[in-house]
């Protein structure tokens, strides 16, 4: 093992260790041109004091596989092609991008600042376990299958991506200040289920084919945009939930409100499963949908106003209705609520 004191090099700057030991540092890196850490398989590479490193830096074993590495630079920085059995953990005053794939077996963790951009977009990228933001500005993360998303502070904008045979899920609570953007390939889901803060927009969307199933947890008020889904849409909200195009959604449709007396406005659905809808306090409900409708078990502590615009209303599940009930159907359609409900 080597650590390595404070030190200031104009040049290049190459450590090894040969075998059994990692690279450490104790000391101010200041190094002025391309920086090469050279570590045995199994080995990690710790550079945690907060460097300058003004030109390249790269990471490779002399055998096997890299276990860890940290660093910690005051400048922008750029990761190399790189491959870790373990944890990565980039900090860095600049931005943080990628000019090479990344295989990163334990948890990442970068710090790029607020102001700072982090873009991690090659399509050859695999994060085996999760990803998470502690401070950036604008994010964008791709990854080759699936891919877990850890706490996250995000000041701008934040895309992920999951480009094939994979889900987009989250481990840890997401705080995202702009636009949010979720890409899955046809067939795959995105389950963001944590009590997360989308304070704008969120966008879910299809790389081919038709996404199966959404679950989104906002502590924030959520609109939910054009949305086509094959399967099932779970929307748990600590505002109102509203739509803004239409949703279609093949399986079923749940919608809770968690916090205040926030309403569900939906008026734009295509639902072809059941519809269940749970308002706090006095929350009010409304809901149009393109065909029949059919409620699952619902409690709505306002009045609830509900159109089949072509087909039947019916339920499925016990309903709790405080407020006034306005139910809406086409002639020649029937409304059939037999249920023990209470209204």
């Amino acid at each position: 093992a080597i650590d390595l004191g404070a030190s200031t090099v104009s040049g290049t700057y190459a450590v090894t260790a040969t075998s059994g030991g990692g690279i450490t540092d104790s000391g101010v890196l200041a190094i002025t041109n391309g920086a090469t850490f050279k570590v045995a398989g199994g080995q990690s590479i710790i550079l945690d004091q907060s460097s300058t490193f003004s030109s390249t830096v790269t990471f490779t074993p002399s055998s096997g596989t890299i276990a860890a590495v940290t660093i910690n630079d005051s400048n922008a920085f750029d990761i190399k092609a790189l491959t870790l059995t373990g944890a990565l953990s980039v900090t860095a005053g600049g931005a943080i991008t990628e000019s090479g794939d990344l295989s990163i077996g334990g948890i990442t963790t970068l710090a790029a600042g607020s102001g700072n951009n982090i873009t991690l977009d090659r399509t050859g990228n695999n994060f085996q376990a999760a990803v998470q933001i502690t401070s950036g500005d604008n994010v964008t993360l791709v990854d080759a299958g699936a891919i877990d998303l850890g706490d996250s502070t995000v000041s701008g904008t934040y895309a992920v991506t999951a480009t094939s045979g994979g889900d987009i899920t989250d481990s840890g609570v997401l705080a995202i200040t702009e636009a949010s953007t979720f890409t899955v390939a046809g067939g795959q889901s995105i389950t963001l289920d944590q009590s997360s803060t989308f304070s704008s927009t969120v966008s879910f969307a299809a790389s081919s084919g038709t996404i199966a199933g959404v679950t989104i947890n906002d502590s924030d008020a959520f609109d939910l945009a054009a949305l086509t889904l094959t399967g099932n849409l779970t929307v748990t909200a600590g505002g109102a939930i509203t739509d803004s195009g239409t949703v279609t959604v093949g399986g079923n449709l749940a919608a809770t409100t968690d916090a205040g007396n926030s309403l569900i406005n939906l008026d734009t659905l295509a639902v072809d499963g059941t519809i269940a809808l749970n308002t706090n306090g006095n929350g009010a409900a409304t809901v149009v949908n393109d065909a029949g409708l059919d409620f699952a078990a619902s409690r709505v502590g306002g009045a609830l106003s509900a159109t089949a615009t072509s087909q039947d209303i019916t339920d499925s599940g016990v309903l709790v209705i405080t407020g006034t009930s306005t139910l809406t159907v086409a002639d020649g359609q029937s409304i059939t609520l037999d249920q023990s409900s209470t209204f």
